[in-house]
């Protein structure tokens, strides 16, 4: 072979080999974007689960907050009706006008937790109970309060406890009379 083949080959050999390094390259290249772009693409897709995650639970949240909220609100409007038709003071309301609180209680059980619900419906009974039934005259006025407030504060112990929030009255106890729970104390 003379000197001017194997330049021609030499040369030939040099650009080839260049052209096969930047191929090569490239390739890497794009293998390693490929899968960047995998790794960003599922950090993304875990971000917006994450994201509807949170949105889910704030709707939630505020969902069982205002049905919280809205019993509350029932519970102080139909106690004062109770100590009205008690006192005679107001006549007897319709067998139906308690069925905005029936539908807020519906709205706990839907979206509270299975005590708050449970405690949900204990107060309306109780408070449907002293509305319709008839009075004892045995029964003092205040021992009934006391029954819609110890009612009350179980509801309201669960559903804090249910929003995450600290118990208002973290103590409490019964008082027995032999061997009977005759009431309870909030400490």
């Amino acid at each position: 072979m003379d000197a001017g083949a194997v330049g021609v080959l030499t040369g030939s050999i040099g650009v080839v080999g260049t052209l096969l390094g930047v191929v090569f390259t490239q390739w890497r290249a794009d293998v390693r974007e490929r899968i960047r772009l995998a790794v960003e693409e599922r950090r993304e897709e875990q971000r917006l689960a994450h994201d509807t995650e949170r949105e889910h639970d704030a709707r939630l949240f505020d969902h069982r907050r205002s049905a919280y909220l809205a019993v509350i609100e029932q519970l102080h409007r139909w106690s004062a009706i109770a100590v009205d038709v008690r006192a005679g003071e107001r006549p007897e309301p319709p067998e139906d006008a308690m069925e905005e609180f029936w539908r807020v209680v519906s709205e706990v059980d839907l979206y509270g937790s299975t005590d708050a619900a449970q405690k949900a419906r204990d107060l309306y009974y109780v408070l449907r109970t002293q509305v319709y039934e008839t009075r004892n005259p045995d029964v003092e006025d205040d021992d009934l309060d006391i029954e819609v407030s110890d009612f009350q504060n179980d509801f309201v112990e669960a559903a804090r406890a249910d929003l995450g929030l600290p118990a208002r009255w973290p103590n409490k106890a019964n008082l027995t009379l032999n061997g009977e729970t005759i009431g309870r104390i909030w400490r």
